[in-house]
């Protein structure tokens, strides 16, 4: 699949989970603004200009973590399909990772990351009615993704972010007239 493009359905399904996370965080009041994020939450955006200030500083190699290189160098031993700048600070990305990553997941500071050679992410994608909306067998990882974006997620206990997770996919229920 590494080499396949991206059909029809496959952006469908990305436009539409992108769409449910953006008006979950609007909702919760933790949607961060602008194409480019700093931090979670609410921290402040980068615009173009500063992004040029920001790439002319020298930053030790040392101090920059494993997951932000491997999402800013150019070259990377993971094929990048496919890049969405939103007007909401977070890129969508297609990525190849097989089943040792989720099917969908977040990398700080900004990056929703959808990896297609997941066997549940293929499964989401299959061509079955029987199976239900596609987007509804992605919902448990989209819920797990919009509560780790939320700042306060690093100090919840495992039941509050189950609890928190529920409430995110009744969120997504009640948002397309499910529940």
């Amino acid at each position: 699949m590494s080499t396949e493009e991206i059909g029809k359905d496959e952006i469908l399904l990305g436009n539409e989970l992108e769409k449910l996370l953006k008006n979950y965080l609007s909702d919760m009041k933790i949607l961060p603004q602008g194409t480019i994020l700093l931090g979670r939450g609410r921290e402040n955006a980068l615009d173009k200009q500063d992004k040029k200030k920001a790439e002319q500083k020298t930053v030790e190699p040392s101090e920059v973590p494993e997951y932000i290189k491997l999402h800013t160098q150019r070259k990377t031993n993971k094929p990048i399909k496919r890049t969405t700048k939103t007007d909401y600070g977070i890129m969508w990305v297609d990525q190849d990772y097989g089943n040792e990553k989720e099917p969908i997941f977040y990398v700080e500071p900004n990056v929703v990351v959808k990896n297609r050679t997941n066997d549940l992410y293929k499964f989401a994608l299959k061509n079955k009615v029987s199976l239900g909306p596609k987007w509804l067998r992605l919902s448990p990882f989209l819920a797990r993704l919009a509560v780790t974006m939320n700042p306060a997620s690093t100090k919840w206990n495992r039941e509050q972010m189950y609890l928190e997770m529920d409430n995110a996919i009744r969120y997504f229920l009640k948002h397309k007239a499910e529940l």
